[in-house]
């Protein structure tokens, strides 16, 4: 009996520890989509700029500046940088969410 007894104790005790982390990882995942959002909507248009950029260091043949423009016009766009926040909030809710479905 003693050693259910330290099992239901240490399972508890786990489950309790558990939770702040469960709420954090959630928050924090909901927090990063909200920020892809966010930076999908200004970096549509720091985009275009970007790119406009790019279009007219190629008129003027600064080739460096050019491609510099375009791979920032591409780090900004939605498809860029602010992806990288849409896929870490998705594993973070992924991982909160098995987090609770193992435990729970």
């Amino acid at each position: 009996m003693p050693i259910q007894r330290k099992n239901l104790f240490l399972t508890w005790g786990i489950r309790i520890s558990l939770v702040p982390v469960i709420l954090v990882l959630l928050a924090l995942g909901l927090i990063a989509i909200v920020l892809f959002a966010i930076c999908g909507v200004c970096g549509r248009f720091l985009a275009a700029l970007g790119g406009l950029a790019a279009l007219l260091a190629l008129f003027d043949k600064c080739y460096q500046e050019a491609a510099v423009s375009a791979i920032v016009a591409f780090l900004l766009s939605p498809y860029g940088a602010p992806q990288v926040l849409f896929w870490l909030g998705r594993k973070l809710l992924e991982f909160a969410g098995s987090l609770y479905d193992l435990y729970y």
